[in-house]
């Protein structure tokens, strides 16, 4: 998969998606995050699944007043 995009604005609907879908990312792929500028719960959804990994945080970058993007390693 090179284009991931979740829309999932709570901790859990976005912990979900992450956990189903981003070993389907290819390296280089390209994931979206709705709502990471307004929802605390999805932001936080994201931190934890990295840290549950034991990876630091991709490099976030704006997509809109909302949204981050960042390149899968």
């Amino acid at each position: 998969m090179a284009l991931l995009r979740l829309d999932g604005d709570l901790y859990e609907s976005t912990m979900d998606a992450l956990t189903a879908l981003y070993d389907k990312v290819c390296p280089g792929g390209i994931v979206i995050i709705d709502d990471w500028g307004v929802l605390p719960p999805c932001r936080k959804a994201v931190q934890d699944f990295f840290a549950g990994r034991d990876q630091p945080l991709p490099e976030m970058h704006t997509q809109d007043w909302s949204g981050v993007w960042f390149r899968k390693p």
